[in-house]
């Protein structure tokens, strides 16, 4: 009975280029779906690349946000000053899934 039960993970998603792109993370940071709108052929090749990666960048706050939603960082790691920009990602990262 236990093995009907799936885990559910988190995504997020998150849009760029006037919201004609559209990228969809897994609880890790993967690309699991892009999807393009109908008008994409109005953006050059070039637009299309920097509105993926400024999506998935959109898309790896929103995850963010949700992590610390579900478990915030402890206010002594943030006081410690070797926490650094690089610590958040990672901390993320492992609390979605040791939560997961």
């Amino acid at each position: 009975m236990v093995d009907d039960v799936q885990r559910v993970r988190p995504t997020a998603s998150g849009s760029a280029g006037d919201n004609r792109v559209t990228v969809v993370v897994d609880a890790n940071g993967v690309v699991i779906e892009t999807i393009f709108s109908d008008d994409i052929d109005n953006l050059d090749y070039s637009e299309i690349a920097a509105a993926f990666t400024r999506a998935h960048q959109n898309a790896m706050i929103e995850l963010r946000k949700f992590a610390e939603r579900v478990v915030p960082a402890p206010e002594s790691l943030v006081a410690d000053p070797a926490f650094d920009e690089e610590t958040p990602e990672v901390y993320s990262r492992s609390v979605l899934d040791r939560a997961w």
